[in-house]
């Protein structure tokens, strides 16, 4: 039992009280910093998207090298699928949180659910997808903005993952 001296009114709760007051305050600070920052992304993005007419240059642009955009296409898509997997399907429909069972401590009980084999699976091939879209893309635009593509290229996947701010969870 809690001594009598350790009860509501005691120094000891009035800090316990404080720390999770703060704690609670800094992450709703975080929350806000966080989303700030995603929004600055998202801003970045659209001004790189309309200043490089990005998608009009890898559809139109003969400078473009074809074979390698199309195999970076096919697997932004496949990298789609998997995200769209996790978010919809295990997370909103089933209500597993994948990120949990992926990381969990305890193989032999995270082995035993039944979307333990899926979610290590889509997270494999959608790190598989990435891998090849992060050489694939540099690859086929070089020809067109040589050294700017890098830059161009990072400002629009921090857009692609500053957005996950914004899926309801």
């Amino acid at each position: 039992t809690v001594p009598a001296t350790d009860g509501p009114g005691s120094q000891s709760w009035a800090r316990a009280e404080k720390y999770w007051e703060d704690r609670h305050e800094r992450k709703t600070k975080d929350a806000v910093k966080n989303k700030v920052e995603a929004v600055f992304w998202l801003a970045a993005a659209a001004f790189v998207l309309n200043s490089t007419d990005l998608f009009h240059v890898m559809y139109r642009d003969e400078r473009v090298n074809r074979p390698v955009l199309n195999v970076g296409l096919i697997a932004t898509t496949v990298l789609l699928v998997c995200v769209a997997y996790l978010i919809v399907r295990v997370g909103i429909i089933a209500r597993v949180d994948w990120d949990k069972l992926y990381n969990a401590r305890d193989a032999s009980r995270a082995s035993k659910d039944p979307y333990y084999r899926p979610v290590c699976n889509a997270i494999g091939v959608g790190a598989s997808a990435f891998v090849t879209c992060v050489v694939s893309y540099p690859v086929a635009l070089w020809p067109v903005w040589s050294w700017w593509t890098i830059p161009i290229l990072f400002v629009l996947s921090m857009a692609m993952l500053m957005s996950m701010h914004f899926i309801p969870m």
